[in-house]
């Protein structure tokens, strides 16, 4: 069980670095793995085609996203950063909500 990263939508595009470390830029879409558990990526800074093998590692939930474990690759004692776009706002200011995955 690892870390929540709370953006308040569901992003279809989402990056995480650890930025102590040198280590690939990887760029999960939803796109890739239209399903949860979110696995196939690419990188930012390779020039390879779409990883497939690189297995589950988190979900996108309606409000962000949800690492599955507590391993080093995306939860270890460094720094990360990370970035969300384009998905559906929780909510519309009113009572309607965005639904989970």
């Amino acid at each position: 069980d690892g870390a929540f990263i709370n953006t308040g939508f569901a992003a279809s595009t989402r990056f995480v670095k650890n930025i102590d470390a040198v280590e690939d830029w990887p760029v999960f879409d939803k796109s890739f793995s239209p399903s949860n558990v979110v696995g196939h990526r690419v990188s930012y800074n390779r020039n390879i085609a779409l990883d497939t093998g690189s297995g589950g590692h988190h979900d996108i939930v309606s409000n962000g996203a949800k690492q599955r474990n507590s391993d080093t690759l995306m939860n270890g004692a460094a720094t990360y950063i990370y970035g969300a776009w384009g998905g559906q706002p929780m909510t519309d200011g009113s009572v309607n909500q965005g639904r989970a995955r």
